[in-house]
């Protein structure tokens, strides 16, 4: 009877690390697919507010440049959209057109 009990009791033990080995791998797994979800929705809403940020950007450059002036509301507006932009790896043109602004007649 006691050998059978050890036996038992081996079984049972293999069967429990078994199953716990099992369940620490499905649970890492899902946790590596919430994770690339997670990072790649972060992606795609930087790439958004970037892609939002440069439009609003170009359009209050273009607006003051039509107008010959740019007023000091809409020169701090540009500046502080232009630092998150940046901030964000936001680059290129926008640089350019946010600098002739800051060099702009003010009205």
């Amino acid at each position: 009877m006691d050998i059978i009990g050890e036996l038992i009791t081996e079984q049972a033990v293999g069967a429990l690390f078994a199953a716990a080995t099992g369940l620490l791998g499905f649970l890492c797994g899902t946790f590596a697919k919430r994770a690339k979800k997670a990072k790649d929705e972060e992606t795609a809403i930087k790439a958004g507010l970037v892609a939002l940020l440069r439009t609003h950007i170009i359009q209050e450059c273009d607006k003051c440049t039509d107008r010959g002036y740019v007023h000091l509301y809409n020169l701090e507006n540009v500046n502080d959209m232009y630092e998150v932009y940046h901030n964000l790896g936001g680059n290129g043109t926008i640089t350019g057109m946010v600098q002739v602004l800051n060099k702009m007649k003010r009205g």
